[in-house]
């Protein structure tokens, strides 16, 4: 057979020509599979080809209808569509454990969660190692689903990301994760209210649906110390997922329920005036389960407003850590710091906490930065001379969410997400206190709010005692971006108005470039009033 082909791919309704040839050749065809080859045989035919010997035995109902099935099974072989496997399925799944074997029989009874793992396990009947012997080390570790399932062959993380995609082709909420550091991944699906485990724990191999024990973990009856157990979001935010739910545990102490126990390492991040800092990364390492003594990332926290993370991660192993954010890396770019040794995180339930502080230089030698502050007070608000037409002021401030943002250190993707409800801080300034505000210095504001998410300014200023601003901030964060709303408008009385009426101007709206200082009160306000 041409071994330069990947797949031998037969039409449906070909010459009888053709099925007399596959069946003379059908020795070679499975020499020609078993190197690594696939034979795919669409099977459906005006010729009646049934009394052939098709390679591995293939054959079809013959076309006088003698051969009766049962109308409670139906008989899908060789590489399954996954539109055939999942027709008619009228549930998820029965809310059971189960472990069924990768090579049953096809299921019409079956949920459509167990029927999808039927259907990839009769796609990818073969592991990385057996095609890595059958075509002398050429394989293609692909993370595209289609590509896999063109391949037929994958180790758990091929099986994830099709076990996921095809789930997901039916609209149901499937998660993928695994224990990177442990060498395992596998799938979780929502339903109930609840995120639960489940895999085709090998190619071709059996499905497990709703066992905790995916992990291997020692605690669930494994073999394995799982470190980290963390679920990626579509947008590259990984969770950190141990702990989510309530567990129990059986006669002989195994936990049902979730995948390992856990300890919560606790990072607080300050600067060096003890400002909490938000939007840090805390980045955690460990041993590998094949290196006891290099350090290898694992996870990662994102500290909130608080510049608090908190990272769930197995108990009895050492961990390690490291802080980035805008302010630097703690210890150092190339350095990790011991955060808890594997007595440390020996005790189920246990929280330890470690402070990273950005006090003094960097490895570099250079002065760690702050959280930059206000050094604002509130000094007397404006007044307005006797006899003076005023300038009324109106100033709404809406804040909406604050957002964080950050970067997966695995593969580089940014995210977003809610971490709260945004609070700003409202001033009204002179020159004089801008330029200093400006200047990064000490300043007085004329009206001062802290923490607000909802205020308004209603005041009169002096028309001719200078120019003031009115500022937005959004003080005391790292990394952190808020949401707000501003609108300003004023409204100046000018000479022999008879009733000023004012309109609201729309802040975005040009003045026309023939608008000089002389008219501009006519432009602006229409009958003696205006407003910009």
């Amino acid at each position: 057979m041409p071994a330069e082909y990947a797949k031998i791919v037969v039409p449906s309704d070909q010459p009888m020509a053709v099925y007399e040839t596959l069946s003379a050749r059908a020795a070679d065809i499975q020499d020609y599979v078993a190197k690594g080859g696939t034979f795919e045989l669409h099977a459906d035919s005006s010729e009646d080809w049934t009394p052939l010997a098709m390679p591995y035995g293939l054959d079809a109902l013959p076309l006088d209808g003698t051969m009766e099935i049962p109308a409670s099974s139906l008989e899908i072989a060789g590489y399954p569509l996954l539109s055939e496997v999942l027709d008619g399925a009228g549930f998820l799944w029965d809310g059971e454990r189960v472990v069924v074997p990768g090579e049953r029989p096809f299921d019409l009874g079956e949920g459509a969660i167990a029927r999808t793992g039927w259907w990839v396990a009769q796609n990818l009947p073969w592991n990385v190692s057996e095609m890595m012997t059958h075509r002398r080390g050429v394989v293609e570790r692909s993370v595209l689903p289609v590509r896999i399932v063109s391949n037929h062959y994958g180790n758990c993380g091929e099986i994830q990301d099709v076990y996921g995609a095809a789930l997901r082709t039916a609209l149901v909420p499937v998660a993928l994760g695994g224990t990177t550091l442990d060498d395992h991944m596998w799938n979780e699906f929502f339903d109930a209210d609840e995120w639960h485990p489940m895999q085709v724990d090998w190619s071709g191999s059996v499905t497990q649906i709703d066992n905790w024990g995916v992990a291997y973990d020692a605690d669930t009856g494994g073999g394995k110390a799982i470190k980290f157990m963390t679920m990626e979001r579509g947008d590259g935010q990984l969770r950190n997922v141990l702990g989510r739910y309530p567990t129990t545990v059986d006669g002989e102490g195994r936990i049902e329920g979730d995948y390992s126990r856990q300890v919560t390492l606790r990072a607080h991040v300050e600067d060096g005036d003890g400002y909490p800092v938000d939007g840090a990364t805390v980045v955690v390492a460990a041993h590998s389960i094949y290196d006891a003594s290099g350090i290898y990332l694992g996870s990662f926290g994102i500290t909130g407003p608080d510049g608090i993370a908190d990272i769930a991660v197995g108990e009895g192993n050492d961990y390690y850590a490291q802080v980035q954010s805008p302010l630097g890396y703690i210890p150092g770019e190339d350095f990790v710091t011991m955060w808890a040794t594997a007595a440390d995180a020996s005790e189920d339930g246990a929280v330890i906490d470690k402070y990273f502080v950005y006090s003094g230089a960097d490895d570099a030698g250079n002065p760690y930065g702050s959280v930059p502050p206000l050094w604002v007070t509130e000094g007397a608000p404006p007044s307005v001379p006797a006899g003076t037409d005023p300038l009324h002021l109106s100033v709404s401030v809406t804040a909406g969410r604050e957002l964080s943002y950050g970067v997966n250190i695995y593969y580089g993707r940014t995210w977003r997400e809610t971490v709260g409800e945004a609070e700003v801080s409202l001033m009204l300034l002179d020159q004089a206190n801008f330029d200093l505000l400006a200047a990064d210095d000490p300043f007085v504001a004329s009206v001062l709010e802290h923490g607000v998410t909802e205020t308004s300014l209603d005041l009169d200023l002096d028309p001719s005692g200078g120019d003031w601003y009115v500022v937005v901030a959004s003080p005391g964060r790292a990394s952190n971006g808020r949401e707000v709303a501003v609108d300003v408008s004023t409204e100046l009385a000018l000479p022999d108005a008879e009733e000023p009426s004012p309109e609201p101007a729309d802040a975005d709206a040009d003045v026309p470039d023939d608008a000089s200082g002389e008219d501009e009160g006519a432009y602006l306000g229409g009958g003696g009033c205006g407003c910009s």
